[in-house]
């Protein structure tokens, strides 16, 4: 560790009551509360920080690795953990002759700690944001015809109360929009319609479909069938919320839904992460500044780690795209950028869409 950190210039702690940056990812973000005696107030500081600094560490470790990766960065000694710190921006700070009491918001330098966490061999997700649609189905009882649109569909209620949750996955019910509408309905979404969940999945740019059928299990919870629709495979398990029948037990039924998804995206991510791809690509373009612009656009996507042009000339490109993870991930991916495809094996013929 300290070989590589030998080499990294000092990282300034910026202390502020300034809101962090704009262009920070809020990802990486993480607001703490600390409360600190010690025998003077420059020292109770100097601890707050250390032991804010490693809480917002294992905050976002937490949510990118393993529990044994999380454990491995742990050991880090203060003086290597703040390389990660990007900044400290002080939200409210009060003080004493021997206390000091803040609330800071910490932002990880993300390059930085992929970076390293590379170089230990440390498992981390492919992507810092990943979009999951969930389509929620709801009966009361089991012979029931389920509900999606309608009003009386009480999970999807709440759902939508809930919002989204955030990144490195992005959970969302699927919004009442036209197209929406037109694609699925709660019959072709119970028996995992293919034609209609690659549609949905497609309008909302989430490669990752589950379908949530929910229905009262007797009087005390919600028996949930979970089916997942990631790239054209399925998968089907059962999960029980117990509780009494009100808005709460759907609430908690949603917080645990969030969390298994959110579990099962992380540790399919971690274990793509470890393999590496490459894809050729042709593209026809009108101009350079084109050209140019595509190039850009390839290279900021969350999965490639190298772009090599092979030819260029006569208004066609040809390259190869390395990337991390899943080749439909990739496909998947060029397609959320509004690309065409038309996919031949190890070449993909690439045009702009519409």
């Amino acid at each position: 560790m300290r070989g590589f950190l030998h080499f990294l210039l000092p990282v300034v702690i910026l202390l502020t009551a300034a809101a962090v940056r704009a262009e920070t990812v809020a990802f990486y973000n993480v607001e703490l509360y600390v409360d600190v005696t010690s025998d003077n107030a420059s020292h109770a500081r100097e601890k707050a920080l250390n032991e804010a600094n490693r809480k917002a560490l294992e905050t976002v470790a937490a949510k990118i690795t393993t529990p044994e990766g999380v454990a491995k960065l742990m050991t880090l000694e203060d003086d290597q953990l703040v390389n990660f710190i990007k900044e400290v921006a002080v939200i409210s700070e009060k003080s004493s002759n021997i206390r000091y009491i803040a609330t800071l918001n910490i932002a990880i330098n993300d390059r930085l700690l992929k970076a390293y966490m590379a170089e230990q061999q440390i498992p981390y997700m492919t992507d810092s944001a990943r979009n999951v649609l969930v389509i929620p189905l709801f009966r009361e009882f089991k012979t029931d015809r389920p509900m999606l649109w309608e009003s009386g569909n009480l999970w999807r209620q709440a759902w939508e109360n809930s919002g989204s949750s955030s990144a490195p996955v992005h959970i969302f019910s699927i919004p009442a929009t036209g197209a929406n509408y037109a694609a699925i309905d709660a019959e072709k979404a119970s028996v995992l319609d293919g034609m209609a969940l690659n549609t949905v999945a497609r309008n909302n740019q989430a490669p990752d479909v589950y379908v949530l059928d929910a229905v009262y299990d007797g009087i005390d919870g919600l028996l949930i069938q979970i089916s997942s629709y990631v790239g054209g495979t399925n998968a089907v398990e059962t999960m029980k919320v117990p509780g009494m029948r009100g808005p709460e037990l759907f609430a908690d039924a949603v917080k645990a839904i969030k969390n298994k998804i959110a579990g099962e995206v992380k540790g399919r991510d971690i274990r793509e992460s470890r393999s590496q791809s490459d894809l050729v690509v042709i593209y026809e373009y009108n101009n350079m500044r084109e050209w140019i612009s595509l190039e850009k656009s390839l290279r900021g996507l969350p999965y490639v780690k190298k772009l090599n042009l092979e030819a260029l000339g006569g208004g066609k490109a040809q390259f190869k795209i390395f990337f991390i993870g899943a080749r439909e991930r990739m496909l998947e991916a060029l397609r959320s950028r509004g690309f065409s495809l038309q996919d031949y094996g190890n070449t993909t013929l690439l045009s702009r869409a519409g």
